[in-house]
């Protein structure tokens, strides 16, 4: 057998398989499903879910102990090799019996649910790890660098990282998206257990949560030809081609859009692409439902294009702030908010970040002045009303703004994270200025589960990459 990878050491759990279908660890979580078909046999059901279930729990090497009515199965499951091994009873003869997945457990290994052929073969060998006759509870999963400040490194559930690390996973009522070349799944963020998956017809280079008609969907593109829609609970998956050109697709929080050459653009609405001409000297800054929004730096005016007609809307002006200078950018829309940055008459080393309301009026709410090298005006990430941008963190409904001290900020779990690994001074930052030192190599988070679990991908030298989903750090009572 291949040596194991994740962990790096043979864990052995015990799995019951229940009249209804349901695997379930000893501690009582739910790892895996036993789909019922009537041209399997029970023993190759339970390969399958046996499979599934350390899939899901990011083992790619492991012992179990597999319990179904009044039999117990002991086994030893390689997905990488293809391969789940029956381990005889010590009183048996010396050999057992060996089933080999022609289908199932690579495709599994993939993260693509599917039935395979087994065989059976007499006097295979016999696994080289030792027989436990009372098999432990698993060691805990432990993520192999530090974790980010505020968590454990261990974890409740892993599970293997596709090499390329785009597109990121995204997390939608309470529903973990992950993608790995044509393949998207809906995971179960507390289990791992994997509740839908799905095959597309284009390698996925990205992913976004966005609103298509007031609903929340997946979307997934390869960013040319293709755009797949998918709702959170894995049902009504459809298939959309990009209209043709040299466009780019673009998945906003709001709306998705391509974006063309000549002062055009289509806007994804009423499960169609409708056209969207841009005024001249504008420029795309988002989408919002069926409306395109574009701004004119030099007049600053905005907006909101809203239908396929020729004759363009009036534009609104975007109201300059008292003491601001030029604007120098509209930086992102986020929960009818809209920051935008300008310069300072007084002081050619400090940026004005403004906030305005996305209304007919574009109503002013606050300004605040950070250092220029604070800002990137090509990188905005928003959760609601907090975003970052360059190493600033703002809320922007209040305009609290705090400047990190050490490289840009990655958002996650309400706190600006440092995302440079290398980095020596690494912190994570909060809105009210308290920073919280970070590991050079500790991952930030790439989302936070509502059980408070952090979500992140790390490896150590010279192993396989994983997702992890680490426990929050018990508070030390003084």
């Amino acid at each position: 057998m291949a040596i194991p990878r994740i962990p790096p050491a043979w864990p052995v759990i015990t799995l019951t398989y229940q009249d209804d279908g349901t695997v379930l660890l000893d501690d009582g979580h739910q790892v895996s499903h036993i789909i019922p078909r009537s041209d399997l046999s029970t023993q190759t059901l339970i390969a399958n879910a046996t499979v599934h279930a350390c899939q899901n729990l990011g083992l790619d090497l492991c012992r179990v102990q597999g319990i179904f009515a009044d039999t117990a199965y002991d086994m030893v499951v390689d997905a990488d090799a293809g391969t789940l091994d029956a381990i005889p009873e010590p009183e048996a003869p010396r050999r057992n019996r060996r089933y080999v997945i022609v289908g199932a457990i690579i495709a599994l290994s993939l993260g693509v649910t599917g039935a395979g052929a087994y065989w059976w073969a007499e006097n295979s060998r016999v696994p080289k790890a030792p027989v436990a006759t009372a098999p432990p509870t698993p060691d805990a999963t432990q993520l192999p660098v530090f974790a980010p400040p505020g968590w454990d490194t261990y974890a409740t559930w892993t599970t293997p990282a596709p090499t390329d690390q785009r597109p990121s996973p995204v997390l939608v009522d309470s529903v973990l998206v992950m993608t790995s070349g044509d393949q998207i799944r809906g995971i179960d963020p507390a289990t791992g257990f994997t509740l839908w998956e799905k095959t597309t017809s284009f390698p996925i280079r990205f992913l976004h949560v966005t609103t298509i008609d007031h609903e929340p969907r997946v979307a997934a593109t390869d960013g040319t030809t293709t755009l797949g829609l998918i709702d959170p609970d894995g049902k009504n998956f459809t298939a959309h081609d990009v209209p043709k050109g040299r466009g780019r697709v673009v998945l906003a929080d709001s709306g998705i859009y391509v974006e063309f050459p000549g002062q055009r653009a289509y806007i994804f609405t009423l499960n169609t692409w409708e056209l969207r001409m841009i005024p001249a000297g504008a420029s795309i800054v988002t989408a919002r439902g069926s409306d395109i929004v574009a701004v004119n730096l030099v007049t600053q005016n905005v907006w909101f294009l809203r239908s396929d007609k020729a004759e363009l809307p009036e534009p609104v002006k975007l109201p300059t702030p008292s003491g601001v200078g030029s604007l120098t950018g509209i930086l992102g829309i986020s929960h009818d908010y809209v920051l935008s940055a300008w310069t300072d008459p007084t002081d050619s080393t400090t940026t004005v970040l403004s906030v305005h309301h996305v209304d007919d009026s574009l109503a002013f709410v606050g300004t605040h002045r950070v250092p220029n090298d604070a800002v990137n005006l090509t990188e905005f990430s928003s959760d609601g009303v907090l975003v970052t941008t360059g190493r600033v963190l703002m809320e922007l409904s209040t305009v609290r703004t705090v400047v990190s001290p050490s490289g840009p900020l990655a958002l996650a779990g309400g706190f600006g994270w440092s995302s440079n690994e290398r980095a020596s001074n690494r912190v994570r930052i909060s809105l009210d200025g308290e920073t919280v030192p970070m590991e050079p190599n500790a991952p930030v988070p790439l989302l936070i589960f509502p059980d408070g679990a952090a979500f992140v991908r790390g490896s150590s030298e010279g192993s396989q990459s994983a997702y992890y989903a680490l426990v929050p750090r018990e508070e030390t009572q003084s």
